[in-house]
Formats: C-alpha cells, sequence, structure tokens
C-alpha cells in the first residue's frame, strides 16, 4: 500500500516562568509531525519541510534564556534547522519515530541541492554544502566550512561542480572534494581550470602519465579522477 505522507499539527501547552515568576502552563504553540494515513511516523518538530526521498528538514527549539515572560517570543527562544531520514524495515516500511537526525540542529535555512547534497545557511551570509550520500565516509558532515557567502547547486553550470565565493572570490568545487576545514579564494578552481579539467579525456590522459613516467624513472606526473 503506497504511503500517503502528511504533515500534521498539534497544539502544545509549554510551561514557561511568566512576569511573576510563576510556572504558566498555558502557553500554546504549535508542533508539527508526519503521519501516514493521519498516524504518526515521526516525533513533533516546530516544523518539517521535505526535501526528497526520506530526507526532511526539520525545525526545533536548541536552546532558550531564562526570561519572565508570559507567552514564548521568537526573540527569546533560538530555532535551528537539521535533517532527518526516516528509518525502514527490511520490507521497506517505515519505523514509527525511529527518525536518523542526520544533520544537527545547527542551521538557519536548508535547501535540496543537486547530486545528494543540501545547501545549508550558518546564518543570513554564510553558506556551506552537506553530504547526504548514505555510503560516504563523511555522510551528514560539511563538505566545506560555513564561510561561503554564494553556493550554487552542483552541476548547474558545469557538471560535477557547484559555483561558490569565498572572500568576493568567485570560483568552482568539485562534487567529489574531501571535506575540508579550512577554505580560501585560492582553494577554489577557475573556469579555465574547470573547462580542462572537463575537457581531458581521464583514460588517454592517464596511459600518457604512466608512459611519461616509466620514461623518466619517476612519478612527475600523476593520475587524474575526475568529480
Amino acid at each position: 500500500m503506497k504511503e500517503n505522507l502528511k504533515v500534521y499539527s498539534n497544539q502544545k501547552a509549554i510551561p514557561i516562568i511568566d512576569k511573576n515568576g510563576n510556572v504558566n502552563k498555558n502557553s500554546n504553540v504549535y508542533k508539527r509531525y508526519l503521519a501516514n494515513r493521519g498516524i504518526a511516523v515521526t516525533k513533533e518538530y516546530y516544523y518539517i519541510d521535505h526535501l526528497y526521498d526520506d530526507y526532511y528538514a526539520v525545525l526545533d527549539v536548541v536552546s532558550t534564556q531564562s526570561v519572565f515572560e508570559d507567552e514564548l517570543d521568537d526573540a527569546k527562544v533560538l530555532y535551528k534547522w537539521g535533517v532527518i531520514c526516516l528509518k525502514r524495515d527490511k520490507n521497506g516500511k517505515i519505523i514509527r519515530f525511529e527518525e536518523e537526525l542526520v544533520v544537527p540542529f545547527l542551521y538557519d535555512r536548508i535547501c535540496p541541492d543537486n547530486l545528494e547534497t543540501l545547501t545549508a545557511y550558518a546564518d543570513e551570509n554564510h553558506l556551506t554544502y552537506i553530504e547526504l550520500d548514505k555510503k560516504s565516509p563523511y555522510y551528514g558532515e560539511q563538505l566545506v566550512p560555513a564561510v561561503l557567502t554564494r553556493a550554487v547547486a552542483f552541476n548547474v553550470t558545469y557538471k560535477g561542480f557547484a559555483e561558490c565565493m569565498v572572500d568576493g572570490v568567485i570560483g568552482y568545487i568539485p562534487r567529489n572534494i574531501t571535506p575540508l576545514t579550512t577554505i580560501t579564494k585560492d582553494d577554489l578552481l577557475t573556469r579555465e581550470q574547470v573547462e580542462y579539467l572537463i575537457s581531458i579525456n581521464t583514460a588517454d590522459y592517464n596511459k600518457l602519465v604512466e608512459k611519461i613516467n616509466h620514461l623518466t624513472g619517476s612519478e612527475s606526473l600523476r593520475l587524474v579522477r575526475k568529480p
């Protein structure tokens, strides 16, 4: 039977300390959950947004300040986005309430990208790419630090590459990048470098590299691996 997954909401009473210093149990907010034909299959979050397949961006409270208010105030509560993936049994049936938190609640915004990646905003001006290939050892991790001021999806301009900006300089990174903990404008590939890499016939180039290295008796050239 085909799943009919929809987002439902519940009104919840969230206890807080009111302006008189007393516990107010009647401060109401809405929390959302994913359900299959009305039966809940996920825990509750403040917002749920479908990315693709079994992946969902979810919003939750990560911290609150100690304040004297009689209702929840966005200025006093810190909301952040993360990513969950539904868990299924060997028959492909969703295991209720067992979703995996793939990406922790760290981001102001999360958007689907190409080639099993996400684009995430650490704040209004700084972005990163996140690995979402389950076979990757870096599954759920940032591909680069969240310092990009521009981050175009992969495959938009060149297949296997994404256009981004660091320190005011626009360049490119390959999809098969090993996650970096620092990145500068000098790390980016230029348009000319990407076009050269794309134009290379990898098999022929590698044969030439092997021949040159054999003739010179050294590894003066290296094999290439396309993204």
